[in-house]
């Protein structure tokens, strides 16, 4: 469609969306669709979103309207859906509230297939509503630094069990490659996950991880060191709040690296996410877990009390020690901003020995369906 189209259907969508808007019964209504009705809105926002010629304004609007209305509907863009996916039953890794199955893509490209774990029917529903926010964020983002989103997988008819499809990362996680790589490269892998972050805290709109963790951090093929796993995540803005999340308390479910304002209910933040990369640089660079020999109520009570690990006798530099120390702050806003420490950390390193990691999309774009706005029925009243 021409750019002229875009923008016209762009503003006047946004008429319905807008909570500065006086039409407040639309945009009730807009929000309260479900089964296809929703699924036309989702589908049409998504399209809209992706569009390079969208004023950021508008993708702003957007994307706050596209998270609240699959949050409440539980419905993902059909362009989401993948199909062609093997998964091997027996290659399984078990997390909290999930098995990540290897799988493959047509036969071919291997693939991480995060499939939903339930205990009882009466989960479905809220938890199919965190993967469709969680589906929704991910496949906004794209760096070298951040786990690329294929899309989703019905691991059945009635599509009640849905599973998110990432690439395979052979090295594993953060944890796994630090025990079987002792050499690996301290300085690389923390520039990486700060480059990831720093894309996270600038983007439009900003996004927050909330769950930062070695467990939640991935080492590619070319040992790039790359986010994942954005069920905390949540796009923020001057009039949004984070959304809550069925998938355990709202501090996750690691306290090694939840910062004390998360311990008194507060929401997950930026800031937040820089304690936790803070906790991150000391495991990194020290190869030894914070807070080791103390049980989840202790390390809350610790951190709540202003108590931090202690400097390691070997790994760690004077700066960088200083860096850590000022990520961990206690209050909140004495933290520094990912731009500061990216300054940091890049400053030993020379650019010219440094390789990003390039993501192939054409897996993604091969298990896709495509959807445009020619497609999209009318499905609005005249304002």
């Amino acid at each position: 469609m021409q750019n002229l189209d875009t923008q016209v259907i762009g503003h006047y969508l946004a008429s319905y969306l807008d909570d500065s808007d006086p039409v407040i019964q639309t945009r009730k209504e807009i929000f309260a669709l479900r089964g296809s009705e929703a699924q036309s809105i989702v589908d049409l926002l998504h399209t809209l979103i992706n569009h390079p010629s969208l004023e950021n304004s508008l993708r702003i609007l957007f994307v706050n309207g596209l998270n609240r209305l699959s949050e409440r509907s539980c419905c993902s863009p059909r362009s989401f859906v993948l199909k062609g996916i093997e998964i091997d039953p027996k290659h399984v890794t078990f997390t909290t509230n999930s098995d990540v199955h290897m799988g493959r893509a047509r036969g071919q490209q291997l693939v991480a297939v995060k499939k939903i774990r339930l205990v009882g029917k009466e989960e479905i529903e809220p938890v199919l509503k965190d993967w469709a926010r969680e589906a929704i964020i991910w496949s906004q983002l794209s760096h070298p630094n951040l786990l690329p989103f294929y899309g989703i997988f019905y691991v059945d008819e009635e599509k009640s069990r849905i599973a998110l499809v990432s690439p395979w990362m052979e090295h594993g996680d953060l944890s796994q490659y630090l025990k079987n790589v002792p050499n690996a490269n301290c300085e690389f892998l923390a520039m990486d996950i700060s480059l990831g972050i720093e894309y996270l805290h600038t983007s439009i709109p900003k996004v927050t991880h909330g769950d930062l963790k070695p467990n939640n951090i991935f080492v590619t093929s070319s040992r790039t060191a790359c986010i994942g796993d954005f069920g905390h995540a949540y796009s923020k803005d001057s009039q949004r709040k984070p959304l809550t999340s069925t998938r355990g308390p709202s501090y996750g479910g690691t306290w090694i690296y939840q910062s004390p304002e998360i311990f008194k209910d507060k929401p997950v933040s930026v800031e937040g996410d820089i304690y936790a990369f803070g906790m991150i640089l000391y495991e990194i660079f020290s190869k030894q877990q914070p807070f080791q020999g103390l049980k989840d109520m202790e390390i809350m009570d610790t951190v709540k009390n202003g108590g931090r690990p202690g400097r390691p006798k070997h790994g760690i530099t004077d700066a960088l020690w200083a860096l850590i120390q000022r990520c961990w702050t206690h209050d909140a806003n004495e933290r520094p901003a990912i731009d500061f420490i990216v300054q940091q950390l890049s400053s030993p390193i020379p650019q010219s020995e440094r390789v990003s990691h390039i993501w192939d999309d054409s897996v993604r774009h091969q298990l896709r369906e495509t959807y445009t706005l020619l497609e999209h029925p009318t499905t609005f009243r005249s304002k």
